[in-house]
């Protein structure tokens, strides 16, 4: 039994330390599939120096039996034969130690078919796949799955598909990487080449199965490495590069096992017909669906991965993952039998009839591929289509909650709106997808849930090791592996959970419960917390007693032992609650684990307090600190009150008589505006005109500024108006000087409007920006305004007004994070830092410096219909000059005043949906308008 417990904390995979043995290491991490001989007289000699029990090389026989008192061995053959029962419990109670197969979130595999699906397999337990004449309906069978699967990846209208059951992918891909090396060595040896060095090409993300393949059928393996610019998949542009002539094809994989994202098969198939039209190479892509093949056709059926391509020439799947089969049951399909070499086909005569294999295996069990035939038939693509799409909402919902945690970031895709990957949040006009079974508002990829701790929770708390989340989850029965990200991204460390068709929506939410329970346990109390659920309790142990040996040297084992339990961990924690936790009876609550009566002494009550001078200091500071409190709440409110007051009163009362100060008495000043003849601009100068001052119009285009000369003279016959031409892309001295000269001969000038400024055409990212475009938004927008304002400057200061006014108009864009015109919301946070830096540099003089930061308005630049009337916006704007920074129309101060108060993950999240959506709106309307001329 000692030798069960040894295995129980082996198998989990936790460091777990061992005594002193000879050709021990002292910690165990790996878990082996390939087993080796044990010799149980060096298990018993290695074990009598330890204080525990001496005979874990022979069965305890707890069960009433007439054997009972017969000893049974563990590593050798039993001399005699042990009646069934006995057998049967003491194998399923040493299975019992087994992790539960719906809690093992760390396998693909199916664990969960029907009653009737299990039924069917045993009935046909004993039929042989091999052997093709004595079971014509089982093969039969076999030739209708390949059929539907071939329909299903699109094999297109002419050609005809073959082949074969396999006992899982890992064969079956073996399968589709021998048949292209075969197609590439024969076509090879027909030209007259070197057949000495094949090479095949795929993704570091890829499963051990095809590293098998490199290896034991003697290809080279170019690997090439992923990133996140890839999305940790294989990266077209590399792969392409280590392309040559002894490529015998490229492993492109439908499911990453790491995160479970789809590599881009359509853009690997273009790159190679590029390259085949460039050098004449003929590369077929094998496509590795062990997951995605019962996918991809239920979840995406519009994506080009598959037959459809005739780049793919095979495809390799498991049926027994999302083919929703248990295991032993894979299949490999090739669009011809052009593609499969007949020299690998083998004919066989020796079981009666003659039949043709192309396996690595021979015998194998019929009943699994018959499960197989029966979930198409039952399911049909309806009830295949129901099940992925629930797995991938259920990841979906799993993502989301973690996120939510800001404990945790989520490196899958899955829950992202198409187009938004991991890093890349906010760099697609994307409104955010809130129906998570909805399959097209998101990215394409496998029900798997690849999460690492956030960036902010590993600077806070940098000892804390995601290794301990994963074995506090084993205390709780969950298996979760975690393990580093394929090369180059090492230095992340995921962990990962495939959510399958038996992981509820339930089991979800208790799965996030336990994992906030795992992690608010190691921040409250560490170590502690950690050595109290990952060990066993000591009334678990083996207590010592005496070691008895036979005449020949050989130890005996009596049914005293017997009595000696061994419980792990799972079953430990289910048998007994978690001390010191007050948690649901179905530990569904997601908050923070509370200290519970079982701790320990509750806190004294308020009556225990009172009985001692020192619970009556309590109480009295107590009341002191309430009363402080107090008192900051009614500040915090008169403030609050105070500033609504002044906002109110800024946003909606207007000062008519806010000009009347950069007036002279005999005749009116000039006011200089750059930018005049669309938009604010003209409204600004309109009002500025109607208020009795001259103008001075500085702009780019005589004629318009000759149009708009003659509109306002009509209106205005009293009021002397100038233009002037200075393109604001022209940012040399010569430029400044001239206009500076014509300022200054014009007379008084006491209000210069810096309204000139440019923006992205179409909204978009940084990277689709043009440089020139870039360039010239910020010449315009930032360095043309500065050198105009330090041109004029001297002017204003020596105007014979009693003030002097410099306006700056910014843009809202400089409250928030300007998502998709990155340049133009930089260059007006330029702009409103510009104004409040000259501002404070010319206190104390006569030039008062405002800027103004209006939303969305009609212009020529602004083709949103919902834009606000520049008129409104220059009227209110010319009223409340007094303000250092404001937005003057009141529902754009209302919206960013609202804002202002908001958490900064929603006020983001809120900036991007509308800048997103009027980007849609404003580049419709353009390209519409480009159109139309």
């Amino acid at each position: 039994m000692l030798a069960c417990y040894l295995t129980t904390f082996c198998s989990s995979a936790l460091p777990v330390s061992l005594p002193n043995f000879p050709d021990a290491t002292n910690t165990i991490k790996i878990k082996m599939v390939l087993s080796e001989h044990t010799d149980p007289e060096t298990i018993v000699d290695n074990l009598a120096r330890m204080n525990i029990r001496k005979k874990s090389h022979i069965h305890s026989l707890a069960y009433a039996s007439r054997f009972a008192t017969e000893d049974i061995p563990k590593y050798t053959l039993p001399e005699s034969s042990s009646e069934a029962r006995v057998a049967y419990q003491m194998i399923h109670d040493m299975l019992e130690f087994d992790g539960s197969p719906a809690k093992n979130l760390a396998s693909f595999l199916s664990t969960w078919m029907e009653p009737e699906a299990e039924k069917l397999m045993l009935e046909n337990l004993a039929k042989n796949l091999a052997d093709q004449d004595e079971y014509p309906a089982t093969m039969r069978i076999q030739d209708r799955c390949v059929s539907i699967l071939s329909h299903l990846w699109k094999i297109p209208s002419g050609q005809k598909a073959i082949g074969t059951a396999t006992v899982g992918s890992s064969e079956a891909v073996q399968l589709g990487g021998l048949a292209m090396k075969w197609r590439w060595r024969d076509a090879r040896k027909a030209a007259g080449k070197d057949v000495s060095k094949p090479n095949i090409i795929y993704a570091s993300n890829a499963q051990v199965a095809l590293e098998k393949f490199a290896r034991y059928f003697d290809v080279e393996a170019r690997v090439v490495n992923v990133s996140e610019k890839s999305r940790f998949c294989l990266d077209v542009e590399k792969a392409i590069n280590v392309v040559d002539e002894n490529t015998i094809g490229i492993y492109v994989i439908m499911g990453s096992t790491y995160t479970g994202h789809y590599e881009n098969v359509e853009a690997m198939s273009k790159a190679l017909d590029d390259l085949e039209k460039r050098t004449g190479l003929n590369i077929p892509i094998h496509v590795d669906a062990a997951s995605g093949g019962f996918v991809a056709p239920f979840a995406s059926p519009n994506l080009k991965w598959a037959f459809d391509l005739p780049r793919v020439v095979s495809i390799n799947t498991s049926g027994h993952k999302f083919g929703l089969c248990y295991a032993g049951i894979g299949w490999v399909v090739w669009r011809s039998s052009e593609y499969l070499p007949q020299g690998l086909v083998f004919q066989l005569h020796y079981l009666g009839g003659n039949e043709a294999t192309y396996t690595l295996n021979f015998s194998r069990p019929a009943a699994s591929m018959i499960a197989q035939y029966y979930n198409l038939v039952r399911l049909g693509r309806k009830g295949y289509t129901d099940i992925i799409t629930n797995c991938l909402t259920n990841a979906r919902l799993l993502s989301c909650a973690l996120e939510k945690t800001e404990i945790f970031e989520v490196v899958s895709d899955i829950h992202r709106p198409r187009g938004q990957f991991y890093n890349s949040q906010g760099k697609a006009i994307c409104s955010p997808a809130t129906d998570y079974t909805k399959n097209s508002s998101f990215n394409d990829g496998l029900s798997v849930v690849a999460f690492t701790f956030s960036r902010r929770f590993k600077e806070e708390h940098p000892d804390v090791e995601q290794q301990f989340v994963v074995n506090l989850l084993r205390a709780r029965g969950w298996i979760v592996p975690s393990y580093p990200l394929p090369p180059d991204c090492e230095k992340i460390d995921i962990l990962r959970v495939v959510v399958r068709e038996s992981m509820t929506e339930e089991l979800v939410e208790l799965l996030v419960s336990d994992i906030l329970w795992a992690v608010n346990g190691i921040l409250e109390e560490g170590e502690h917390f950690l050595s109290k659920h990952t060990q066993p309790s000591s009334h678990n142990r083996a207590e010592a007693f005496t070691s008895d040996k036979k005449p020949d040297g050989k130890h005996v084992y009596s049914r005293e032992c017997s009595q000696l339990q061994v419980v792990d961990c799972a079953s430990a924690m289910a048998a007994q609650p978690i001390s010191g936790f007050a948690v649901d009876p179905d530990r569904r609550g997601f908050g923070r684990p509370q200290i519970s009566a079982s701790e320990g002494r509750l806190r004294p009550s308020l009556r225990e307090y009172l009985k001692d001078p020192y619970g009556k200091y309590l109480i009295q500071r107590s009341k002191m600190l309430q009363t402080l409190i107090y008192l900051i709440g009614v500040i915090t409110l008169l403030k609050t009150a105070y500033s609504f007051g002044s906002w109110v009163k800024d946003t909606f009362f207007v000062d008519k008589e806010s000009l009347l100060k950069y007036q002279i008495d005999s005749k009116s000043a000039y006011a200089v505006i750059t930018g005049p003849t669309g938009g604010i601009g003209q409204a600004f100068c309109d009002e500025l005109a109607s208020k009795g001052f001259n103008l001075i119009l500085v702009g780019r285009n005589q004629t318009k500024l000759d149009k708009l000369k003659d509109s306002i003279t009509n209106r205005y016959p009293a009021i002397r108006l100038q233009t002037m031409i200075s393109d604001a892309k022209d940012t040399t001295p010569e430029n400044f000087s001239r206009v500076a000269e014509a300022v200054a001969a014009a007379g008084t000038v006491s209000i210069l409007v810096n309204n000139v400024g440019a923006m992205n055409e179409l909204y978009g990212t940084l990277e689709e920006t043009s440089s020139e475009e870039l360039e010239s938004i910020i010449r315009i927008n930032c360095i043309y305004t500065t050198l105009l304002t330090k041109s004029i400057l001297p002017i204003l200061k020596k105007s014979r007004s009693s003030r002097s006014l410099i306006l700056n108009v910014s843009s809202a864009s400089s409250y928030g994070p300007g998502p998709l015109m990155a340049a133009y919301a930089s260059s007006k946070w330029f702009i409103s830092g510009l104004s409040e830096a000259i501002r404070l540099e010319l206190r104390g003089s006569n030039v008062d410096v405002t800027c103004v930061c209006p939303g969305f308005v009609k212009s020529d630049m602004c083709q949103l219909p919902d834009a606000a009337d520049p008129v409104v916006v220059a009227q209110q704007t010319l009223g409340k000059v007094h303000l250092k920074n404001f937005s003057p129309y009141w529902q754009h101060a209302a919206t960013f005043g609202l804002l202002a108060q908001l958490p900064g993950w929603l006020k983001d999240r809120l900036l991007l949906t509308v800048v997103s959506q009027a980007g849609k709106v404003h580049n419709a309307s353009v390209l519409e308008h480009r159109k139309d001329n």
